[in-house]
């Protein structure tokens, strides 16, 4: 099954083995939670064409902004 979402909750140290991985993959999105960022990763991954790179960001907080958006 095509992956649409690799949701990260590891530390942020972790990221860059995690972007590495997530090359490997024809997963669309990057997503790492609230309170976690990596510019190394963030940079690896912009380099190697993937631009849909979420960080420090919780997806139930933004679904809900955008549901509140929508009304």
């Amino acid at each position: 099954d095509p992956i649409d979402i690799v949701d990260v909750f590891r530390r942020s140290e972790f990221l860059p083995e995690i972007a590495d991985d997530f090359l490997k993959t024809d997963a669309k999105v990057f997503w790492a939670q609230l309170g976690i960022e990596n510019k190394d990763a963030a940079e690896m991954l912009r380099k190697a064409g993937r631009t849909d790179i979420v960080m420090d960001r919780c997806i139930k907080i933004e679904l809900g902004k955008l549901k509140e958006n929508q009304k």
